[in-house]
């Protein structure tokens, strides 16, 4: 009966859903730190702290996306806070099994994951400077996380020895293609990201 009073409720009563809102973000924080506390005797206060704070500092943020102002940055910050305070928390208390010095790269896909979904706030279906983005962080972290869990046997310095001429190479040709096929390029791509990039940059062409 309560969720559907709360999902019938007008616009008018703005002031009340934010407030039902803030009690909504409120228990989830307590059941947070609950879980938290409850975790193990192991579990000191001192590193069980940072988690909480950054998982608070995240609700706030998503609490100003949803009742202010719905900007990308704001949903961007909140959940990666809030990401990072959950799986923080279950790091220190020891739910995996593994410590953050193997599992640090998922640090770097939350990252991903936060960008991608702030891109949606902004109304079109790509972004350049978020999905772009979102993309580099999730491979970057896929990788080092290959190499983190041992499933990459070679060490990390031996892989970028063989592999970094090669990248470099491949992003040199990249960025010579853009140049040189700019607009072709332009042309060819969805007016949403075509439109990412200045209109005034291609008039001094």
């Amino acid at each position: 009966m309560l969720v559907y009073s709360i999902m019938i409720m007008e616009k008018r009563n703005s002031k009340l859903l934010n407030t039902i809102l803030a009690f909504g973000m409120l228990a989830i924080f307590i059941g947070y730190l609950l879980i938290l506390a409850f975790a193990g005797s192991f579990v000191s206060i001192a590193i069980s702290i940072l988690p909480a704070v950054l998982f608070l500092a995240g609700l706030g943020f998503l609490y100003s996306f949803m009742v202010f102002t719905r900007t990308p940055f704001k949903l961007f910050v909140g959940l990666c806070l809030t990401l990072y305070g959950m799986f923080s928390m279950l790091l220190v208390s020891s739910i995996f099994p593994y410590s953050i010095k193997t599992l640090w790269p998922l640090y770097l896909v939350f990252t991903a994951v936060a960008l991608a979904l702030a891109g949606r706030a902004t109304g079109r279906k790509f972004t350049f400077s978020y999905d772009l983005l979102a993309i580099i962080f999730f491979i970057i972290g896929v990788i080092f996380l290959l190499f983190s869990l041992k499933i990459i046997q070679i060490s990390f310095k031996s892989f970028m020895l063989v592999l970094g001429p090669f990248l470099i190479l491949l992003g040199g040709l990249i960025l010579v293609i853009l140049v040189l096929y700019r607009k072709q390029i332009l042309e060819a791509l969805p007016k949403d990201l075509s439109s990412e990039f200045s209109d005034e940059e291609e008039q001094d062409l």
